[in-house]
C-alpha cells in the first residue's frame, strides 16, 4: 500500500500544470500584435514547453530553462527594454550575476511561418512569478510577466 501511495504522489508531482504569461509591447513594431498570450507546462523542474498563438494565427511553440547560474551574453535583450543600469548589469569581462532571491532563465519559441522568439526573465524563489523580455526576429519587444 506504500509504495502505491508513493507511486501515485510521484505521478501526480510529475504532472505539468497549464500556466499563463502575458507580452505587453514596448515598441512601435510590437504594438501592432496587441497584448499576447502565452501558455506554458510547469512542472516545478525548471522545465517545460510554452506555445503563442500570435494574432495573425501562427502559432509559436518552444521550451523555457530556469537555472541557478547563467550563460555568456544572458542579458542583452532584458537591456534592450530595461537598459544596462542597476545592478544586473555591468561592463568588463563577467560572465554572471544574479539577483537576489531570484533565478535567471531563457526561452526559445519558434513559428510554423518563420518568426523566432528568444526570451530572458527572473523568477522570484518565493512567490514563482516572473518578469521578463521577449523578442522576435522582426525587432518587436515585449514586457513578460507570469
Amino acid at each position: 500500500m506504500k509504495k502505491l501511495a508513493l507511486l501515485v504522489f510521484v505521478l501526480l508531482f510529475l504532472v505539468a500544470c497549464t500556466k499563463h504569461a502575458r507580452l505587453y509591447p514596448v515598441n512601435d513594431l510590437a504594438s501592432t500584435s496587441g497584448v499576447l498570450k502565452a501558455k506554458y507546462s510547469e512542472s516545478g523542474t525548471g522545465y517545460g514547453e510554452l506555445t503563442i498563438v500570435m494574432p495573425d494565427g501562427e502559432t509559436l511553440s518552444g521550451e523555457y530553462t530556469t537555472g541557478h547560474s547563467i550563460c555568456l551574453g544572458f542579458g542583452n535583450i532584458l537591456s534592450k527594454v530595461y537598459g544596462t543600469e542597476g545592478g544586473a548589469f555591468g561592463t568588463g569581462t563577467s560572465t554572471s550575476f544574479r539577483l537576489s532571491d531570484t533565478s535567471p532563465g531563457i526561452a526559445t519559441l519558434y513559428g510554423d511561418r518563420g518568426t523566432l522568439m528568444q526570451c530572458e526573465y527572473f523568477i522570484g524563489k518565493r512567490a514563482g512569478k516572473g518578469r521578463g523580455v521577449c523578442k522576435k526576429n522582426d525587432g518587436s519587444l515585449y514586457r513578460l510577466q507570469f
